[in-house]
């Protein structure tokens, strides 16, 4: 199965997802799973527990699924409900902050290219 068939199922059993995301393991909760205004498929998910990068293993996250190197649906329920629900602004910046780290992330990898 797909990661994006696999967060689709969680989301519509509202079941936490584990998955890994830049190193590091994280449990979330899946709410939203779309494509951003690059045409980018993201998910936007409550984290739970689990590292991350910048040290706030838990809160409002958004994830570009290319980078999700793993998920699986967890037998853990949630609500469905979880405040406070990030605002526009707040998502759009959170998009912004995926997008720089997808770019820095781009032009690290292209100089690991043989030349040639």
């Amino acid at each position: 199965m797909g990661t994006s068939k696999t967060i689709r199922n969680a989301i519509d059993g509202r079941r936490c997802l584990i998955l890994t995301y830049r190193n590091y393991s994280r449990v979330v909760e899946p709410y939203v799973l779309g494509v951003d205004a690059r045409g980018v498929e993201v998910l936007c998910a409550y984290q739970v527990s689990g590292g991350d990068e910048q040290h706030v293993p838990i809160g409002w996250k958004t994830f570009d699924v290319r980078a999700i190197g793993g998920a699986a649906v967890l037998g853990e329920c949630f609500s469905g409900e979880r405040a406070p629900v990030p605002d526009l602004e707040t998502l759009a910046e959170i998009r912004s902050a995926v997008a720089a780290d997808v770019a820095s992330a781009s032009q690290s990898l292209s100089g690991l290219a043989p030349s040639g």
